[in-house]
């Protein structure tokens, strides 16, 4: 009869103090089910924030015959994938121009990696190494990896994310080991004790290895053994010139003077590469002025200046107001772009002077890999990830690119520099640029936020409270609830866009408004009823009017679902997942941590 009365007892206890195997309470295996899984999830989060897409296009509306006939012409036509780079003094005269664009070039994938190269053997190992990046589709990792693991090596990742490097004597390994959070803290210990040694499969090798004294060109630039990021280079001087060569489609065939034929050629090939690849002749808000003209005229070419300059502009422009505006030169400052450019010419011609070089850019087209690796070819290098190869080449070619962006949300975020050592600032433009830039943007503000929120939620929660271990419960419950949403992006193969950086912090807030609904409830209980079991009735007070809350606020945010823009429809779609999965953790580990943690 004890026995019985026994039985009855230990089960009429509260289901999350009893005891389930090995003896432990149901609230601790909960919590290690919970335990369990969210490494999981965080795994996909990562994942997910790994995936992000952005397209400019897709905030043109579905339904639009404007966007189906753009998605018909970017089907047929190329002309998406390219990049406009200049700086300020860009022109044919700018050695910068022409380092840049040889280094570009070196780097095409028409180039021949073995152009100049008379040993045969290393030729054909130039070729074979490109091939072999190709074919694997390398990368090259950020500089900061260069001897991560003490061997002198360099990195390079795959499109498929497999980590190779390569050693100063030409072999190239493929890194084996594991990159989860376990190896990542076991590798940490064993770098900073200094027993960590470096180990991979050895794949093959490039160059000569039994040589000491010349060095491997493979290791040096480990591009070589990458896969090609730019499939054209062209800039607007090399473009003009091959519209003014002799016999092209601008060459004069008229009564030209047969010594002015190329400098006509030329002019015209600019003039009609104006607004695209060359800025116009005359500087925005021009004076029209002999002081003007000569300020403009590079100082190595002064010297070309006769001494009536002066009078000789004052003449010409003279001439020209009589001829066009009726002898009103203060028409020129209004007139149009072909009349300025045509007064422009006239005066440097009559007095026998080169017109000073044209603002000029380098035009880039990528290959298909670099297309779905952006941040390998533009990137700013933000969160450890890799320079973009364009602004590593232009940092060594003198210009300075864009330093990354400061993770600090304002006000203690530091202005970016845009001049060092007065290297001229790169400026980039382009729809690959546009696209690069909404992603780290979106990266810089989902850090921000969450920072913001996270300092802010937990310091309310404690402020509440008055206890760090409850202020812990509820930032789980929302820092978790954030993740998991992360991690639904992934589970379901989308992806993530700058709209869908914010979900995160917005998800983070619901679950702690659950969180603090449920633990009030909890501390209600404890007053009226005791400790013992207050979780569980604090739960079932919670349970309904929780569950309608967030039940109605993703029935709004699902309602977004019907939007045609693309990144508004993402959103409504995985926030309204993203609150119905926080009742998961809110009904689970919470009741669990309270049962098992507060005494």
């Amino acid at each position: 009869m004890s026995t019985h009365s026994s039985n009855r007892s230990k089960d009429a206890r509260p289901f999350l103090e009893r005891r389930g195997p090995f003896g432990l309470s149901f609230a601790l295996l909960i919590l290690f089910a919970f335990f369990f899984v969210m490494p999981s999830a965080f795994r996909a989060a990562r994942l997910s924030l790994n995936k992000k897409e952005n397209d400019i296009k897709d905030w043109l509306p579905s339904d639009f015959v404007e966007t189906s006939e753009l998605e018909w012409f970017s089907d047929h036509f190329a002309g998406e994938s390219f990049v406009i780079a200049t700086w300020p003094g860009c022109n044919e005269d700018d050695q910068r121009l022409t380092l840049l664009e040889s280094k570009l070039r070196h780097e095409c994938a028409a180039a021949d990696p073995a152009d100049g190269i008379d040993d045969p053997k290393l030729a054909d190992d130039y070729r074979r190494a490109k091939q072999f990046g190709i074919d694997n589709g390398l990368l090259l990792a950020a500089r900061s990896m260069d001897n991560w693991g003490g061997a002198n090596e360099k990195w390079m990742q795959s499109a498929d994310e497999k980590w190779h490097y390569i050693t100063p004597d030409g072999r190239l390994y493929r890194w084996e080991e594991k990159a989860n959070g376990l190896s990542l803290l076991a590798r940490s210990i064993r770098r900073a004790s200094g027993s960590y040694k470096l180990e991979g499969t050895y794949i093959t090798a490039f160059g000569d290895q039994e040589s000491d004294e010349i060095p491997n060109p493979f290791y040096n630039d480990p591009s070589i053994v990458c896969a090609p990021i730019f499939q054209t280079v062209e800039t607007g001087v090399t473009l003009a010139d091959k519209l003014a060569e002799e016999g092209g489609p601008l060459w004069p065939v008229d009564l030209t003077d047969q010594s002015r034929r190329a400098a006509v050629a030329k002019r015209r090939a600019t003039e009609r590469l104006t607004g695209s690849l060359f800025a116009p002749a005359v500087p925005a808000d021009f004076a029209w002025t002999s002081s003007a003209f000569l300020a403009e005229i590079p100082v190595d070419r002064r010297d070309q200046v006769p001494d009536d300059f002066a009078l000789q502009v004052e003449e010409s422009l003279d001439e020209f107001a009589e001829e066009h505006f009726e002898g009103d030169r203060e028409q020129l400052a209004t007139a149009s772009s072909e009349l300025q450019t045509e007064a422009w010419y006239l005066v440097f011609d009559s007095a026998g002077v080169t017109p000073p070089p044209r603002q000029t850019c380098l035009l880039i087209t990528l290959t298909d890999i670099a297309k779905d690796h952006l941040a390998q070819a533009l990137g700013r290098g933000i969160m450890g990830g890799p320079r973009g190869r364009l602004l590593q080449l232009a940092n060594d070619s003198g210009v300075q690119p864009a330093s990354p962006p400061s993770m600090a949300p304002p006000p203690f975020d530091q202005p970016e520099v845009e001049s060092i050592a007065g290297a001229p600032p790169l400026r980039l433009g382009g729809p690959p640029v546009d696209n690069v830039a909404i992603d780290e943007e979106g990266t810089v503000t989902l850090v921000r936020l969450v920072g913001y929120s996270v300092v802010v939620g937990f310091v309310l929660s404690y402020f509440c409270f008055g206890s760090l271990k409850i202020a812990m419960m509820v930032f789980v419950v929302g820092g978790s609830s954030a993740m998991l949403s992360m991690a639904c992006v992934s589970w379901t193969n989308g992806s993530v866009d700058a709209i869908l950086m914010s979900m995160p912090s917005l998800v983070y807030v619901l679950g702690l408004s659950g969180a603090i609904h449920v633990v009030n409830y909890y501390r209600d209980e404890v007053r009226q009823s005791g400790r013992s079991g207050a979780a569980g009735r604090a739960l079932k007070h919670a349970f309904f009017p929780c569950s309608l809350a967030a039940l109605t606020t993703a029935i709004g945010l699902g309602s977004l679902v019907t939007s045609n823009l693309t990144p508004i429809n993402n959103f409504g779609f995985y926030a309204a997942i993203g609150v119905i999965a926080t009742l998961a953790i809110l009904f689970s580990y919470l009741p669990a941590a309270l049962q098992t943690f507060i005494s």
